[in-house]
């Protein structure tokens, strides 16, 4: 479609951008984009530069930034991977905003270290309407030094500074558990996954027992439509004992990217939110 149509500007959501990398890769397609947007969510390296290497003349654009803050208040240009399975960095603020990365207590972190993203500007918003509990939550004013005016949003999603000065995307807090006394972000147990060279797609699922400890279950899609071999084998080497999930299961294919992936859509929002059994 998008060659048929010429189409030179688009943006491709995170829930298929991975099943399009492939696609085009696999069949060589040439792509006449002169822009393309990513982000969101956290995309490996490795899946934008196949992306990037079928646009001879485009530019692709990698960024973040919530509702809250007017859509994006990060980008980068993305213009080579340097390691295929890292996560790809979204770059850093805008003009007109500030992005900070701090600790519970508010304090800019290092370079390396994980926190929370807090984001402020002319186009942070005021609050939400009719949410006064809410807003005051989310929307701060005076918790870190800024020459900027306006409130703080607390973005509740997980980040880390690079040497470069760039921000690394790391996935929400929320998504944060803790297993035999360690403290676990899901988001990197679906990124080992998703290293298997048969894996097109995982979410990891933290599922709460009656004594309160959690089963993690881990859900994937393949690009042969048969389940892999002993996923727990391939992760020992990746992850430690405590991140790998108990449970793996093939998911149903799809014959098209979107109901694809508005399954993980619903596997990851609501199961994960709601910690039932499964």
């Amino acid at each position: 479609y998008n060659v048929q149509n010429h189409i030179t500007s688009a943006y491709i959501p995170p829930s298929v951008v991975k099943h399009f990398s492939d696609y085009v890769c696999s069949r060589n397609v040439q792509l006449p984009f002169r822009r393309l947007i990513v982000g969101v969510e956290p995309i490996r390296q490795g899946v934008i530069e196949q992306i990037r290497k079928q646009m001879p003349r485009g530019c692709l654009l990698n960024g973040y930034g919530p509702t809250e803050s007017t859509v994006w208040s990060t980008v980068l240009v993305f213009t080579q991977a340097y390691e295929s399975n890292r996560i790809t960095s979204i770059g850093k603020a805008l003009p007109g905003y500030k992005v900070l990365i701090v600790d519970e207590f508010f304090n800019e972190c290092p370079i390396g270290q994980k926190g929370q993203i807090i984001v402020v500007g002319e186009a942070v918003a005021r609050g939400y309407l009719n949410n006064e509990t809410l807003t005051a939550e989310k929307f701060r004013s005076g918790i870190v030094e800024s020459d900027l005016a306006g409130r703080y949003y607390l973005t509740g999603d997980y980040a880390m500074y690079l040497e470069d000065g760039n921000i690394e995307f790391i996935g929400r807090i929320d998504n944060q558990i803790k297993i035999k006394g360690y403290r676990v972000e899901l988001g990197e147990i679906e990124f080992a996954i998703e290293s298997h060279s048969e894996i097109v797609r995982a979410v990891v699922i933290a599922d709460k027992e009656e004594d309160k400890s959690y089963t993690l279950i881990a859900f994937y899609t393949t690009n042969t439509g048969q389940p892999i071999d002993e996923p727990a084998s391939y992760l020992s080497s990746k992850l430690p004992g405590y991140m790998i999930p108990e449970q793996s299961t093939r998911a149903p294919q799809h014959n098209s990217f979107k109901s694809n992936g508005a399954t993980f859509w619903f596997i990851k929002r609501h199961k994960r939110a709601t910690n039932k059994h499964l």
